[in-house]
């Protein structure tokens, strides 16, 4: 815990590393997905510092602590809240006339099963 003083330097402290642990944090989430959407695999830690411009040990500590804080479930609460924008694209995308859309969200809402391997539906 940070010792505040009087004239606030420890509040300025605690916001400062806040603000790079944020900033950290978006740079690495950012370099997570464009380097997945590239190479088609989780990227390294050696990657990702790479993308970032992050010492391998910052990015390794960094994933760390988001293990180990409540952030996990910030984050995890974010997605499920964004679930209706992600359902709304996909029926634009089918709608608009995308086959594979249109079978997710068949498949989402239950319309469809998903293939067996013969080809038949469950």
């Amino acid at each position: 815990m940070i010792d505040e003083t009087e004239d606030g330097e420890g509040f300025k402290e605690f916001n400062d590393r806040n603000e790079t642990w944020e900033s950290n944090h978006i740079a690495i989430a950012t370099a997570i997905e464009k380097i997945s959407r590239e190479l088609e695999r989780y990227p390294k830690k050696t990657e990702i510092a790479a993308a970032t411009g992050l010492s391998v040990r910052t990015v390794y500590n960094h994933m760390l602590a988001f293990n180990a804080s409540g952030r996990t479930m910030d984050e995890l609460c974010q997605l499920k809240f964004m679930t209706g924008n992600a359902l709304n694209k996909i029926m634009e995308l089918a709608l608009d006339g995308d086959l594979k859309a249109c079978r997710l969200m068949l498949e989402i809402v239950g319309v469809l099963g998903k293939p067996k391997k013969g080809g038949a539906q469950e």
